[in-house]
């Protein structure tokens, strides 16, 4: 921003605004990045006196370099979703045990109580049968 001062060291009559100050012009349509090969172009010579490889010195817009680069985003991206299988599974896992716990204890004492009272009904019937069994049997033993 300006700080300049009018003549005479009193502050201007006007202060700018923001844009008139740094005078951006105004986009109307998206534009795209550019690539990182236009954006680092390194001198002629090299950098620090380093020679350019000549493969680097070519842009990469044949078709081959298209495809490989197609292949590697390709690879990149199976590689990433590997990765978030992984992380949600193991995260899944983690909410889901609790629950499955919970859910398995429930059972098991269901399932205890159940065969409990299965096993007194059980006891029930045969106690009754056999002390049926021995009052119609005569005499005592």
């Amino acid at each position: 921003m300006s700080t300049e001062r009018a003549a005479g060291g009193q502050p201007p009559s006007r202060v700018p605004t923001l844009t008139e100050e740094l005078q951006v012009p105004l986009r109307t349509e998206p534009q795209v990045p550019p690539r990182l090969t236009e954006v680092l172009q390194a001198p002629p010579g090299g950098v620090d006196g380093l020679p350019i490889h000549p493969a680097a010195a070519q842009p990469a817009a044949t078709a081959a370099s298209a495809e490989h680069d197609n292949a590697l985003a390709q690879r990149l991206l199976a590689d990433m979703q590997q990765h978030l299988d992984r992380v949600l599974e193991a995260r899944i896992a983690a909410a889901i045990e609790p629950l499955l716990e919970q859910l398995s204890s429930r059972l098991l004492a269901e399932a205890r109580g159940e065969l409990a009272s299965s096993l007194r009904e059980a006891m029930a019937v045969a106690l009754a049968r056999e002390l049926s069994r021995h009052r119609a049997e005569p005499g005592p033993r």
